[in-house]
């Protein structure tokens, strides 16, 4: 398979070095090695992911097991609850609002779970947003602060693999972003821009990379989460990965850091100036969108 690419100077020197220390006998060897470092990554944190949720739900099923004491009568509060939710509302006595960015963030997560992975994906998706907006509304001190990310007033729940960033301070409850909250640190790709800016872009080379089948469709998977249409961003990315794991994780944690803080800012601003939409209107909206996206098959 050929593949084009433009490594960097480091990168070409330690695709040479390879080759003459005997560790590898072509560049699309070590392209390959590269490659099969970040599938190894993946398989590492997905059997970390599930350790994590079989000790969680270890723990849970332990809670259970133990006598506890029930200090509301469940039938009373599912009435009162009931009531509350039966109740007429005013116009615009939304519990949240949305920025103009939040929105435009929602519906473009949307659009890609529905293309991706199809309408019912997506509308699960949205129904878990819409509760936890509802709960962050109800207890909105109860999510926490990102010190790292941002030193607005802001709070960060997760729901999913993304994080509503939100101010606590306001009522209604205003969603100021909807960002990608679960970092992959086996990601390569340079989230803040494609210019390459740590060294000077090589020339651009056609390497033969003997990818096996799966290697092939691992790599297609990966342009497309990535959003590239050229294989050869992905292969850089493992090399890089490969020349220094810790380096190349703290690279694209610090690109993901900066993004995360740009489109923090951008929407903080846009909540100060009172740009902002019904967010149960919106919510409404977007639950018909998904169902019109299902009905067409689309």
């Amino acid at each position: 398979m050929d593949i084009e690419i433009s490594p960097t100077g480091p990168e070409r020197e330690y695709v040479d070095q390879q080759i003459r220390s005997g560790r590898a006998t072509s560049e699309g060897e070590i392209l390959r090695e590269a490659l099969r470092s970040l599938m190894k990554r993946e398989v590492d944190l997905r059997r970390e992911y599930e350790e994590w949720r079989e000790d969680a739900r270890r723990t849970i099923d332990e809670a259970f097991d133990e006598p506890f004491e029930i200090s509301v009568d469940g039938l009373s509060l599912l009435e009162e609850l009931r009531l509350e939710l039966e109740a007429p509302r005013e116009p615009g006595s939304s519990a949240s609002r949305f920025t103009s960015r939040a929105d435009d963030d929602l519906r473009s997560l949307m659009t890609r779970l529905a293309v991706a992975r199809g309408g019912n994906r997506a509308e699960e998706y949205r129904t878990e947003i819409a509760r936890s907006i509802a709960n962050m509304a109800e207890c909105p001190e109860m999510a926490s602060f990102r010190e790292d990310l941002t030193d607005k007033p802001v709070r960060f729940w997760l729901a999913y693999s993304h994080l509503i960033v939100y101010r606590p301070d306001s009522n209604p409850t205003v969603i100021v972003r909807i960002v990608d909250g679960l970092f992959d640190p086996s990601e390569g790709r340079d989230r803040v821009g494609e210019a390459m800016t740590r060294d000077a872009v090589c020339a651009r080379l056609m390497i033969e990379v003997p990818l096996d089948a799966r290697e092939q469709a691992y790599l297609a998977a990966r342009m497309r989460s990535e959003g590239t249409a050229n294989a050869g961003d992905v292969l850089l990315g493992a090399l890089r990965y490969l020349m220094d794991p810790a380096a190349e994780e703290q690279r694209a944690y610090d690109a993901w850091r900066e993004e995360t803080r740009h489109s923090i800012e951008v929407g903080y601003q846009e909540c100060l100036e009172g740009e902002t939409v019904d967010g149960e209107e919106f919510m409404e909206q977007l639950r018909h969108e998904l169902e019109a996206r299902r009905t067409n098959g689309s």
